[in-house]
């Protein structure tokens, strides 16, 4: 999976939705930013989105969702990638709700592959130094939780899952209580972002035109409201 660290300025707490579940679609991403490896969609659906939210999703019939695609690109680092900041930062220590649902797809405008690798992961952006900027990061990835059936949508509750942690490697996942107590930087560590990712990394390659999707990400802190956001449109 990656290892690199993005950051993006953008300024808006959690706390200023009135209302617990955000509809994310093309037009109000909701600081929800997108990035990937590759400018070129390739073989996809004319009727997705390369980066972002599609409301029509052919690959699945019904299901609108966020669509990641690696593209064309470079095969060693082809990345698809969705990140939110968290602003203000919160304690790693304070997460109480993070869980998502998610597919991988074998279209036929792909490279069939089970592959659990594929899947799409989530990455915690971690501030462990008090400099307001991530330096570390926690992934959290299916194949290290569990299985699923390519081209069925599947929900994952991370927070009692196994994470591996940036600074150590993929050798040892732990959750995040358990990375907390072996690694003493995660005690005091905030985050400062999320991101929804496919692909990246050289472990599994090649990544070029692999896609997955995530319908929603729900995600709450201890002592504050929880929110969903909902990327079927």
């Amino acid at each position: 999976m990656r290892a690199s660290i993005t950051v993006a300025l953008l300024f808006l707490p959690f706390a200023c939705y009135a209302q617990n579940v955000v509809q994310v679609t093309p037009s109000t991403s909701y600081y929800w930013s997108f990035s990937s490896s590759s400018s070129v969609e390739g073989a996809a659906s004319t009727a997705m989105t390369m980066l972002g939210v599609s409301t029509t999703a052919s690959q699945v019939p019904g299901k609108g969702a966020l669509w990641l695609f690696t593209g064309s690109g470079s095969p060693y680092n082809s990345y698809a990638s969705a990140y939110r900041p968290l602003i203000p930062a919160a304690p790693l220590s304070s997460i109480a709700v993070l869980d998502y649902t998610m597919l991988v797809s074998s279209s036929s405008f792909f490279q069939t592959s089970e592959d659990k690798a594929y899947a799409p992961y989530i990455n915690l952006l971690l501030d462990t130094n008090g400099g307001g900027k991530a330096n570390a990061q926690l992934c959290y990835e299916p194949r290290f939780n569990g299985s699923w059936t390519v081209n069925s949508w599947s929900s994952w509750d991370t927070t009692q899952g196994y994470w591996w942690y940036s600074k150590v490697g993929q050798s040892a996942t732990k959750t995040i209580t358990a990375s907390m107590t072996a690694y003493p930087e995660l005690r005091t560590a905030t985050v400062v972002g999320i991101e929804i990712s496919v692909g990246g990394g050289t472990t599994f390659a090649p990544w070029n035109n692999k896609v997955g999707a995530v319908e929603s990400l729900e995600f709450g802190l201890s002592g504050k409201a929880t929110y969903t956001f909902d990327f079927a449109g």
